[in-house]
């Protein structure tokens, strides 16, 4: 088919990298390859992602479908598909994602998981956007198609190539990149190591059916479905937490939590990372120990420093205003984690009790803060320069992605983060 994308076709597209982002989760929910958590599977296990990664990853390939709507060299050719480098836009696609998907052992099967399903979603919006007429839909559509034909083809060569290259060795990162992408992994699948002979192949036994098993050979067992599987005391009671945020509407079914009047992406692990960002003032607090008041400027001498409540809400308020989300929001989220606290104190045999008042204080502070219009400077506060917002995306630490402040350029940053498809 003669493909022609209108310019009117090709802007609308590139404006549709967070609808298909949402879709392309919809997509992978039906899968069970992602669950509300947005947990995904890679490798042997899962890993917690943010939407806005799913909304970059669309933003970029949308690009990518671009650039092939103006490649003349488009189609699949046996040569072309099988060369190392060079080619169309779609064939260029590939290669960088076989490169950085392999970096962090991303299947090859895992990874036609995430492609349909992406497909599928730029399909979606291509038939539910208003700016498009019939005939420009039927021409993004075929782009979607050819685009992700040639994709797969050249995906699969080179995974094979780089595979058969080592001897289908073992992936030398078992951590699939958690150890420097700033997110945790967790393995759920014990894989089979099986041999040939070994494996159940009914279809090309003599005399079996194609359904039936063959006795005494192996069939490997199915990779589990992602379904919540990161258990233990904090990543529970930060389900608890996501629960009673959602109740009131802090937190929306894509993990968003709003500062200012933006709503921010966050990963299920930045969750637990709040809650440890406030155990340990929290902790301190219900067995009564009184802080120290050393080094604190005299713009701090009218609060009740030896109370770590008051510190904690002195250090949250002053990272609110740096994040320049609003005092009531950073007060509202940090009420929706009393029950997770309650019953995480509990189950330490600590005074469960202590934590209402714990909050309300720092609440109080919070909003005398903001009232005053305070700003805290390290040397005012020592805590300032260990702590971590308890905002769920800027909790754990994230090499790739560090608070605005401790960059170089923060506008220049914020500008960058923002053209890829991240809210910050």
């Amino acid at each position: 088919m003669t493909l022609h994308v209108s310019e009117n076709a090709i802007n609308v597209l590139l404006s549709l990298g967070e609808e298909a982002g949402f879709g392309w989760r919809r997509h992978s929910l039906k899968t069970r390859s992602t669950d509300e958590l947005l947990n995904i599977c890679i490798g042997d296990g899962i890993i917690p992602t943010k939407i806005d990664g799913w909304i970059h990853a669309c933003t970029l390939t949308a690009k990518s479908l671009v650039k092939y709507a103006r490649d003349k060299d488009r189609g699949l050719d046996i040569e072309q598909m099988t060369s190392w480098s060079g080619g169309n836009a779609a064939q260029r696609y590939a290669r960088w994602q076989v490169d950085f998907h392999w970096k962090i052992d991303t299947r090859p099967w895992q990874y036609f998981l995430y492609m349909y399903t992406m497909k599928a979603a730029f399909a979606d919006a291509f038939d539910a956007s208003t700016k498009l007429s019939d005939d420009e839909k039927k021409a993004l559509h075929e782009l979607n198609r050819q685009f992700w034909e040639e994709v797969v083809v050249v995906y699969a060569y080179r995974s094979e190539v780089i595979e058969r290259s080592r001897g289908y060795a073992p992936h030398p990162d078992p951590t699939c990149g958690s150890s420097w992408q700033g997110y945790p992994y967790l393995k759920i699948w014990d894989r089979d190591e099986v041999s040939f002979d070994d494996l159940s192949m009914p279809f090309i036994e003599k005399g079996k059916s194609d359904y039936d098993r063959v006795e005494g050979k192996v069939e490997p067992r199915p990779f589990p479905v992602v379904n919540g599987q990161i258990g233990g005391e904090i990543p529970l009671a930060a389900k608890i937490w996501i629960k009673q945020a959602r109740d009131i509407d802090i937190c929306d079914e894509w993990l968003r939590v709003p500062l200012g009047a933006r709503l921010v992406p966050t990963r299920f692990n930045g969750w637990w990372s709040s809650i440890e960002q406030v155990l340990t003032p929290l902790t301190l607090y219900a067995e009564g120990v009184r802080a120290e008041n050393d080094g604190v400027a005299g713009s701090l001498s009218e609060y009740d420093l030896p109370d770590y409540a008051v510190r904690f809400g002195l250090t949250q308020a002053e990272f609110q205003r740096r994040l320049n989300g609003e005092p009531g929001q950073l007060v509202a989220l940090l009420g929706s984690a009393t029950q997770a606290f309650e019953e995480l104190l509990a189950g330490r045999g600590l005074d469960a009790l202590k934590v209402r008042p714990f909050i309300d204080i720092s609440s109080r502070t919070i909003a005398r803060v903001a009232d005053a219009g305070l700003t805290i400077a390290e040397e005012d506060l020592p805590e300032l320069a260990g702590a971590r917002p308890i905002h769920p995306r800027y909790a754990p630490i994230d090499p790739l992605e560090p608070l605005h402040w401790q960059v170089a350029n923060p506008e220049r940053y914020l500008t960058k983060m923002r053209r890829l498809g991240y809210t910050l």
